[in-house]
């Protein structure tokens, strides 16, 4: 008796062969995030035989990229670009700026995982992920060689994404045990507002030199914004932090852009309130008042 596929098979509308894996209970709660975000540009990376991408295509207005390395059959006329490669930390950014993207099974694939990770999170605005839980590759279980050898990448995969994510949905995974599906948002909104006046003398009278891990002067003086405690929290796990630790502005300071300036932003003593900084004067550079909302996102 043939194996059935891993994924099921979706050809114009229909499902024609049920897989190994629950992907319509899956679809469903990804499409109605989906709805949500109406996105213009989706990419599907390791995504199999398409079915994820066939089924977008098919209910939304958007460019769909599908990213796999194998030969995909009966892509023509489905409305869906072919990326064929390997996704690595050398060559993740070719995937393109899209508005969501999907990691669905696939980032304890990959070795260097981190990297991809958090490439994957400056390239959209919303990464779907689904994490192998940590317990299918228990000791004394009975490991197939796909776990045996993505083992190392499944515990600081599922731990670094449940952290960073809001579960939205549970599936049943292909070993017997439950996986999350995570909506990771990338990108934070708040308004800006008044800060203590007391940044701007103190960065200017910095030793010279003392800013080179930011990779450039930061113009004196911080942009204030108000983000709430869940912002905080959203910017305390952004990527790649700088430990620029000083007495009166410590660190980290995360990359990050500022209503598309590049810059960095740092947690304030206020428990709800962030501060930016940046080469140019951020208020005036995007003319910035006092409520105006502002913007943001790792880079």
């Amino acid at each position: 008796m043939a194996k059935r596929p891993y994924q099921d098979t979706w050809r114009d509308g229909k499902l024609v062969a049920k897989g190994r894996r629950d992907c319509e209970g899956r679809y469903q709660a990804i499409r109605q995030l989906l709805d949500e975000h109406q996105p213009a540009s989706v990419a599907d990376v390791g995504g199999w035989d398409g079915y994820f991408s066939r089924r977008i295509a098919e209910d939304f207005d958007a460019r769909v990229t599908l990213v796999e390395q194998r030969n995909v059959p009966d892509l023509d006329g489905a409305g869906i670009t072919h990326r064929k490669m390997v996704v690595d930390a050398d060559n993740v950014e070719q995937v393109g700026r899209h508005d969501v993207i999907l990691a669905l099974a696939v980032l304890h694939h990959i070795p260097q995982w981190e990297a991809v990770y958090e490439r994957l999170r400056t390239l959209c605005n919303l990464l779907i992920v689904e994490s192998a839980d940590p317990a299918e590759a228990a000791e004394g279980r009975k490991l197939i060689p796909t776990l045996v050898a993505t083992r190392p990448q499944i515990a600081p995969v599922f731990e670094r994404t449940v952290a960073d994510g809001a579960r939205f949905h549970t599936t049943s995974g292909p070993n017997g045990v439950d996986r999350p599906l995570l909506a990771i948002h990338n990108s934070w909104s708040g308004t800006a507002e008044d800060g203590s006046g007391r940044a701007a003398p103190y960065m200017a009278d910095c030793d010279e030199g003392h800013w080179n891990p930011l990779g450039y002067q930061p113009h004196p003086g911080t942009l204030n914004v108000r983000v709430g405690a869940d912002g905080r929290e959203w910017v305390s796990r952004l990527p790649r932090p700088i430990e620029r630790s000083t007495e009166k502005l410590p660190g980290p300071y995360w990359p990050v852009t500022i209503n598309g300036v590049d810059g960095h932003v740092r947690l304030s003593r206020s428990k709800v309130t962030v501060e930016c900084v940046a080469p140019q004067p951020l208020r005036d550079t995007l003319g910035i008042v006092n409520g105006d909302t502002v913007t943001v996102a790792p880079r």
